[in-house]
């Protein structure tokens, strides 16, 4: 097999790398965060990966409790009928952790609900309000609280985000103009409080409705802060299960990025408070190293794109569905309900050793293949370099690929010897799923066996691969084996 050649010049820079892609992550509902499992594995991603936000579902559901009574025949919430108890030991917990919200408001309060349909298993009531100014009024009693709990100069480092995908009706009932309204009202309750605070929306899924919303807030001149939507690489929004082809994330990213530049707010941050592969939370590629693999071309394809992009989810403890009893079933999560790291998971690990500066890469001769990346960023006097293969939908099985890389030895690296050593998350490396089916998949692990699946999963410093490599004194060129499904992160190194 030939190899596939790419070079490398360290001293010229291609751009930057910066970390959007781990300043938010996302986990299920709001009550979960009552647990202390997810709350560890929240605490693990914050270690490890370093993230900034924590955007969740469900504040306002009737399992958190926030509201315990409204008469119908109000238009203000009662102060003395709102129940802060378990908001403040959410919200507490995360700031102690230094995790900043991304406050998303939803779903409906019984109390305030217009109908009864729900979405989840836990109460996540879609209908919209029977009253919208009952709904402003309990928006402006919730920041208000925060404010007075944390101090406005804390409040104005969050995000406000109004809903949850209302373009589809499984999360709303509505209608657009009634999504606009649920806006406008919360805005006008938030921007009350102080009009710094930063709100957005609509929290689209697929980056649908950005230009009648952003048409509908500079006709009825009703501030935007951001604009955040959702997009996953499934055919469909909810439930999805079938990859599509080509690189749908990337494209979906610029459909959006062009309706926002063609808009009258060309300027407003852009956020993606969701993404990912499909949306179906019992994928078995969620737990595999092509979702790795995956993640990394998503990342790479949209970056300088995004002021944000917050994967879902952290964990597997999750219950849209209603709770896992499974160890692996395909959850959205980077972390298994048992604390056991998966292959995406070790994927965020490698793209936080990546560098901010990147350097230039050429193809020489052939071309790579779709699915088939390499970053290569300078860190210091290092070369950081992440290479991945996607299995991108198609019908012919992919065949391993051989890359000869070869650095200039230029900059940092001129007249040094060279080294470089290489992680990797693959099927038969770091890879506690594959590792789970070899023990037969029990579906609850005995506590040795998860300890065992931790270790597998874990990547160790000391235990590095050495490839083939030559040099002489003006280049140093190394030979890399990439199976599909997997991906490596290169540490170059002056010897």
């Amino acid at each position: 097999m030939t190899a596939t050649q790419l070079r490398i010049d360290p001293a010229a820079k291609a751009g930057e790398f910066k970390p959007f892609w781990k300043r938010v992550l996302g986990v299920g509902s709001a009550f979960l965060l009552t647990r202390k499992d997810l709350i560890s594995h929240v605490e693990m991603a914050q270690d490890v990966i370093g993230f900034e936000y924590l955007r969740f579902h469900g504040i306002l559901s009737d399992d958190v409790g926030l509201v315990q009574f409204a008469d119908k025949g109000d238009k203000e919430i009662d102060p003395e009928c709102l129940n802060f108890m378990n908001v403040d030991a959410i919200y507490d917990t995360l700031l102690d952790l230094g995790i900043k919200p991304f406050v998303e408001f939803g779903f409906m309060p019984r109390y305030l609900a217009s109908g009864d349909t729900q979405v989840f298993k836990y109460p996540s009531n879609v209908t919209p309000p029977h009253s919208y100014e009952l709904w402003e009024s309990l928006v402006y009693q919730l920041v208000l609280h925060w404010k007075e709990r944390y101090g406005i100069e804390e409040l104005l480092d969050w995000y406000f985000e109004v809903w949850n995908e209302p373009n589809l009706k499984n999360f709303w009932t509505g209608t657009q103009a009634e999504y606009f309204k649920l806006y406008d009202h919360a805005v006008k309750a938030i921007k009350a409080i102080d009009p710094r605070l930063k709100v957005g929306g609509p929290a689209s899924s697929d980056g649908k409705w950005i230009a009648p919303f952003l048409e509908h807030c500079h006709a009825s001149n009703v501030p935007v802060d951001f604009v955040s939507t959702h997009v996953y690489q499934c055919d469909q929004g909810y439930q999805g299960t079938k990859l599509v082809a080509g690189n749908y994330v990337h494209d979906v990213v610029m459909r959006v990025k062009d309706e926002i530049a063609r808009s009258q707010f060309p300027g407003v941050e852009l956020h993606f408070t969701e993404w990912g592969s499909t949306t179906n939370p019992f994928d078995p590629m969620h737990d595999s190293s092509d979702q790795a693999a995956f993640i990394c071309n998503a990342i790479a394809s949209v970056n300088g794109l995004v002021d944000s992009f917050s994967y879902w989810t952290v964990s597997d403890v999750f219950e849209e569905m209603g709770l896992p009893d499974k160890a692996f079933h395909g959850g959205f999560g980077l972390i298994t309900i048992n604390g056991i790291r998966k292959p995406s998971f070790t994927a965020f690990y490698f793209l936080k050793q990546l560098g901010f500066e990147l350097c230039k890469v050429e193809e020489e001769g052939s071309r790579l293949p779709p699915g088939v990346g390499l970053l290569a960023t300078r860190a210091g006097n290092e070369l950081r370099l992440l290479a991945w293969y996607f299995i991108e939908p198609r019908t012919a099985v992919p065949e391993p690929l051989d890359l000869a890389i070869r650095v200039d030895k230029k900059g940092s690296f001129k007249g040094k010897d060279l080294d470089f050593t290489i992680w990797e998350t693959s099927k038969a490396r770091a890879n506690a799923f594959e590792s789970w089916k070899g023990m037969d998949s029990p579906r609850n692990p005995t506590i040795e066996q998860i300890e065992d699946l931790r270790q597998v999963a874990e990547i160790d410093e000391e235990e590095t691969e050495h490839g083939e490599a030559q040099q002489d004194d003006e280049q140093f060129t190394m030979e890399l084996h990439l199976e599909p499904e997997s991906v490596k992160y290169i540490k170059v190194f002056r010897g």
